[in-house]
């Protein structure tokens, strides 16, 4: 099941920003991704659709594109992003399930936004999905994280983050069906030595990049793949980027 972010929605930017800043990341490094893609591969695309946009910081980031709408299953996450990106259109949906009766010239679900969907049934229900609502042409970008890579986060020990004056707690572990689960605890403080406690289960699907090209296959043709590096995926990828034109 997605998370539906009740209590940590209003706490998310603040804290990508924070793990952003400590990994020495660019917070625009993914709508700039997108942003060389369209140009790259379809420079007159005019709408996006963005799969679980969250907060809407990606749509935020590619204002010049006329038309920008977001799909995400967290109302929590989208009132955070309604006043955030004031032109685009939201709706409240599930990524793997949905028909708006439109198309667009770009789909995306990036952030590892895949990786929420726990059976992988789901994210080719997702592909079929981004297939229909996409223009002949199209293109289809996304983000995974590797099964390494949640491997190696869940041996790491505890991590603890202080931010305005409220504290994170969060630990990561990995199991048999390759999926990784964060626990995630917000202590916000309230007044002198008052906190609330804010938690969260997350869950995410690791899945081998060769069943997910397999599962691109028959809908869309692969035009890039490459991972944290700029190189093509491979065992020590971390987060693998995807571009797909559709067939």
């Amino acid at each position: 099941m997605v998370t539906d972010y009740q209590g940590f929605a209003r706490f998310y930017d603040r804290l990508m920003v924070d793990l952003q800043q400590r990994h020495g990341q660019d917070g625009d490094r993914f709508s700039g991704r997108v942003r060389e893609c369209i140009s790259r591969y379809m420079p007159g695309a005019s709408s996006l659709l963005d799969l679980g946009c969250g907060t809407g910081t990606l749509l935020a980031g590619l204002p010049e594109l006329p038309s920008l709408t977001g799909l995400d299953l967290s109302p929590a996450m989208l009132a955070v992003a309604r006043p955030k990106v004031p032109s685009a259109t939201f709706i409240q949906g599930d990524m793997s399930a949905f028909d708006l009766g439109k198309q667009f010239d770009v789909v995306t679900c990036v952030f590892d936004t895949l990786n929420h969907l726990t059976a992988f049934d789901r994210w080719i229900a997702l592909f079929e999905c981004a297939h229909t609502h996409l223009t002949d042409g199209g293109i289809f970008i996304f983000d995974v994280v590797t099964v390494q890579a949640f491997r190696r986060i869940s041996e790491s020990p505890p991590s603890l983050h202080d931010f305005d004056g409220n504290t994170l707690l969060a630990t990561v572990g990995f199991t048999d069906d390759n999926i990784s689960v964060r626990d995630i605890r917000i202590f916000e403080h309230l007044e002198g030595d008052r906190f609330i406690l804010h938690r969260e289960r997350i869950c995410e699907l690791g899945v081998p990049i060769d069943l997910i090209t397999g599962a691109l296959a028959s809908r869309f043709e692969i035009i890039e793949a490459a991972d944290q590096t700029g190189d093509s995926p491979g065992d020590k990828s971390d987060r693998v980027y995807f571009a797909a034109a559709k067939r």
